[in-house]
Formats: structure tokens, C-alpha cells, sequence
């Protein structure tokens, strides 16, 4: 079975818009508040990416797996203190793997990609995002005029703590 490689680039453009509001009252009832709002239309992070992928067919039963990799580069709009940042400001290599199994007769499929993503220092804020681990997985079935439905799953597990300046303590991120 041969591989096929794959390249390729991303350059985002897009806009990000951040209102935050907090309040709080005093033992005294006095209520006390605050407001920040920001937003940026800009160029953000670009990546590159390459894969090696193969497939297979077996009658109606199809197959294909690759290999992934994609790295971030720290050159979009960041700016330090602006809330509203469409770039990390920091380095990021993501390693993973992907699979789809499929049946042409039934119009099943069943695809994954489970993913590690190491992310370097942003130098301005003296601050890492610890590496994380995600996972994605789709079940569907293939209806007429190109629709399908089914369901879809994501789970991200933050695997080292962030580290850096102003922690107040150890910050890990997980999602399902």
C-alpha cells in the first residue's frame, strides 16, 4: 500500500471581538463595576502542515489513516495588553493521526483524529500553555442530495500545566 503526501498552508484572516464585563457589591450594598472591549480585523498565526496518508478498498468497505503534522508560526497580529489577539504570539507543533472506515452499500462512516499539540513560550508575557492532547470522532450516516447525519464527539485534555508569569496556580484545561 503506498502513501500519498500531502502539503500544505494556512494563512487566517478574520475578526475577533472581546466585551468582558465584572461586578461585585460591598458588605455596604455598593455596587461596583467594570467594562473592557476590544476588537481586531487582522492577519492571525499562519500554519504549515504535511501528511502521509493511505487507503484502501475492499468492495463496499473503504479505509484510509495518515499521519499529520502542522506547525504554527508566531508572526500574526498580536499586541501586548490588547484583549482581543487573532495570534498566539507563540510557537505550536501538532503530531497527530487520522482514520476514516467506511461503507459505500450502507453509507456508514466512523472517522477520528486523535492529536498531541506542544506550544512554545510567548515571550512577551513570559507565559507557556502546557502541551495538550485532543480527540475528535464523527459517526454518521449518508443520506440523499448529500446530507448525512449523525454524531459528532470532541474531547481536549491539557497534559502539563501552563507556566510562566502571574499564575495563580495550575492552570489545566479539559473540555468533552
Amino acid at each position: 500500500v503506498d502513501g500519498r503526501l500531502a502539503l500544505g498552508a494556512v494563512i487566517p484572516y478574520g475578526r475577533v471581538e472581546v466585551d468582558a464585563q465584572a461586578s461585585a457589591s460591598t458588605p455596604g450594598g455598593l455596587a461596583l463595576g467594570v467594562s473592557k472591549s476590544d476588537g481586531v480585523t487582522d492577519f492571525g498565526d499562519p500554519a504549515l502542515a504535511a501528511s502521509i496518508g493511505w487507503k484502501r478498498r475492499d468492495g463496499d468497505l473503504f479505509r484510509a489513516w495518515s499521519l499529520y503534522t502542522s506547525l504554527f508560526i508566531p508572526v500574526g497580529s498580536y499586541e501586548l495588553g490588547r484583549i482581543a489577539n487573532i495570534g498566539a504570539n507563540r510557537w505550536g507543533l501538532d503530531l497527530g493521526t487520522a482514520f476514516t472506515m467506511g461503507n459505500f452499500k450502507r453509507g456508514r462512516e466512523f472517522s477520528g483524529v486523535l492529536g498531541v499539540t506542544f506550544n512554545g513560550e510567548n515571550a512577551d508575557t513570559d507565559y507557556r500553555s502546557g502541551t495538550d492532547l485532543h480527540l475528535e470522532l464523527t459517526y454518521k450516516q449518508h443520506l440523499p442530495m448529500g446530507l448525512s447525519a449523525g454524531l459528532v464527539g470532541y474531547y481536549y485534555q491539557q497534559l502539563t500545566a501552563d507556566s510562566g508569569s502571574n499564575l495563580l496556580g495550575d492552570f489545566k484545561g479539559r473540555v468533552a
